[in-house]
Formats: C-alpha cells, sequence, structure tokens
C-alpha cells in the first residue's frame, strides 16, 4: 500500500478542483479503502507505531480530497466519509467475522471456525457467558483467536443479538466511530 508510487498525491493536488466532490469520495473507495481492508485482520493488530504513518497518510488524503484544512478534526474527516481510521477498521472487520461464524457459519471456512470456542463447549453446567465465544487466556493477545472473543465481548448486547449482517455493521461502525482516535 505505498501510495507514493502510484501517484495519487500529484493527481489529486493538480486536478481536486475539477473533479466533484462526490467522485473524489468515489475515489477514496475505490483506491484507498478498498486497499486499506486488503488483508487488514492481518496487519491490523500490529504495534501502533508501526501503522501511524499509513494512519498519517490516510488523514492526509482525506483532508486533501475534502479539501479541508489541516487542522480539521480527524473525526469529522472519517464520519463525513462514514468510515473509520485503520483500528477501527480491523476492530470491524474482526467483529464481522465473529457474526459470520455466529450466525453464518455454513459460509465459513472450518478450519477459521475452528480456531473459536464457544464456552458451552468446555462448561458442561449454564453460566451467565454460556453463548459466547471462550477467550483463550494461554494463547497470545495479539492472536486473532484471542481478539475476536474479546472484541465479540465487548459489544453491547443489542448489537451482538444483531442477525442481519448490514445492520450489525451500520451498529459497529456507530459503536466504533464513538471511540476516541
Amino acid at each position: 500500500m505505498n501510495f507514493k508510487n502510484a501517484g495519487t498525491n500529484s493527481i489529486l493536488f493538480c486536478k481536486k478542483s475539477a473533479i466533484p466532490l462526490t467522485c473524489r469520495k468515489h475515489l477514496y473507495f475505490a483506491l484507498i479503502h478498498s486497499a486499506l481492508l486488503y488483508g487488514i485482520e492481518i496487519y491490523g493488530n500490529v504495534n501502533k507505531c508501526l501503522l501511524n504513518p499509513l494512519l498519517v497518510k490516510c488523514n492526509f488524503l482525506l483532508r486533501l480530497l475534502q479539501n479541508k484544512p489541516r487542522l480539521t478534526s480527524t473525526k469529522t474527516l472519517y464520519s463525513s466519509y462514514e468510515t473509520l481510521p485503520i483500528y477501527s477498521l480491523y476492530k470491524l472487520c474482526i467483529c464481522k467475522l465473529m457474526h459470520s461464524i455466529t450466525y453464518n457459519s455454513d459460509s465459513i471456512p472450518v478450519v477459521i471456525k475452528n480456531l473459536f470456542i464457544l464456552n458451552n463447549a468446555i462448561h458442561c453446567h449454564h453460566t451467565r457467558s454460556f453463548n459466547l465465544f471462550h477467550v483463550q487466556g494461554l494463547i497470545s493477545p495479539e492472536a486473532i483467536n484471542f481478539v475476536g472473543p474479546s472484541l465479540w465481548r465487548k459489544l453491547p448486547n443489542f448489537i451482538r443479538d444483531c442477525p442481519n449482517l448490514y445492520t450489525f455493521e451500520k451498529l459497529c461502525k456507530t459503536y466504533f466511530s464513538g471511540e476516541t482516535l
């Protein structure tokens, strides 16, 4: 995801006044957002200082595309395009995976499903978290089979209980956009 080589900056600097705002938004989602989402489940959980240059570049491109001054808050930039910063996008993608495992497990490969264990498979008795995913404490906190159940448990019940993926994604976006950047 090297935006320097793509010439994105030079095209946007020179011709941004000729491109309507709606087209700029489409350009963002076609060129930048799609590149961010590709493999985010793998790279999204690295140390924040490693992702910081990418986040800074995204913020810069959002300011450029929206023709906003340098001191515009990032929350405003992301909310006007109805998207999330990288860290929140990572959480959203992991939560969508957990939702698919919960409500549409037939669409998930067995290898991925086997990474996650429900508490009812471990406990014979009924507990408060009987139907939730088991957070495996003996594995790395960066592993997806630790992060997924942890994020799933932190979601409010009304979001977790939503069986429709589209509605679930909208609720999660709203929930994660409320977090501090």
